[in-house]
C-alpha cells in the first residue's frame, strides 16, 4: 500500500513539472493515445506478472486466489483495452473528409429568356445560375451570327446571372440567332452552357 502511493506521488510529482506535457493533453489525438498506451501497458504487465507468477510460483491456496483475482483484474482490462483500440484506431476523426468532386465541378444551370422573339429595339433578359467552383465568377454571353454585341466579362459574386440585353435597332431582317454562355471562377476553371446551340433566339424586325 505504502510503495503504491508513493508511486502515485511519484508520478504526480513528475508530471506537475512537464507543463508542457500537460497543455499537449488538450490536443484529443494525444490523449487518446496516451490513455491507449497506459492502458496497454498496464495489461501487458499484468499478463506477464500473471505468466511469471504461474511457471515460477509456488503452490498454495493463497497463491491460486491471488492468481483468480489477477486473471479478473486481467479480463477486465482487456475488454476495456479491445474497446480503446477500435475506437481508436477505427474513429472517423482522424480520417480525411471525404470531398464530393461533382460537389466542385463548376456547372451552369439551364438558362431562361424573358423573350425567344424580341423585336429590334426591344429588351430581354438571360438568367441563369452557376454552381460548383470557386467564387467570384466572370461570365460573358456571345452570340452567333454576331448580331447582338457580345456581353464580356461580367462580374457575379453570388453565382446569379441576370442580363438584360438589347436587339439593335439596325436589325434589318428576321434572324435566327444562337447564343453561348461562359463562365471562368476564381480558379480559372471554365464551363459553357448551350455550347451546341441547341436554344436559340428569333430577332424580329417588326
Amino acid at each position: 500500500m505504502e510503495r503504491s502511493i508513493l508511486l502515485l506521488a511519484a508520478i504526480i510529482w513528475g508530471l506537475s513539472g512537464a507543463r508542457g506535457f500537460l497543455e499537449s493533453l488538450g490536443d484529443r489525438t494525444v490523449a487518446r493515445g496516451l490513455i491507449t498506451f497506459l492502458i496497454t501497458f498496464t495489461t501487458i504487465g499484468i499478463a506477464i506478472i500473471l505468466t511469471i507468477s504461474t511457471l515460477f510460483g509456488s503452490a498454495s491456496a493463497d497463491g491460486d486466489k491471488k492468481f483468480d483475482q489477477g486473471k479478473e483484474v486481467l479480463s477486465v482490462l482487456i475488454g476495456i483495452l479491445g474497446t480503446i483500440v477500435g475506437f481508436y484506431f477505427g474513429s472517423s476523426a482522424d480520417a480525411k473528409p471525404v470531398t464530393s468532386s461533382a460537389s466542385q465541378v463548376l456547372t451552369i444551370a439551364p438558362a431562361s429568356v424573358s423573350n425567344l422573339q424580341p423585336k429590334k429595339g426591344e429588351k430581354f433578359t438571360i438568367t441563369a445560375f452557376v454552381s460548383g467552383g470557386k467564387a467570384p465568377y466572370t461570365y460573358s454571353i456571345q452570340f452567333d451570327p454576331p448580331l447582338i454585341p457580345p456581353i464580356k466579362d461580367a462580374k457575379t459574386t453570388d453565382g446569379i446571372i441576370k442580363q438584360e440585353i438589347s436587339v439593335p435597332d439596325a436589325l434589318a431582317t428576321d434572324s435566327e440567332v444562337r447564343y453561348q454562355i461562359t463562365v471562368v471562377d476564381s480558379e480559372n476553371k471554365t464551363a459553357d452552357y448551350n455550347k451546341d446551340g441547341a436554344q436559340k433566339l428569333l430577332l424580329k424586325t417588326k
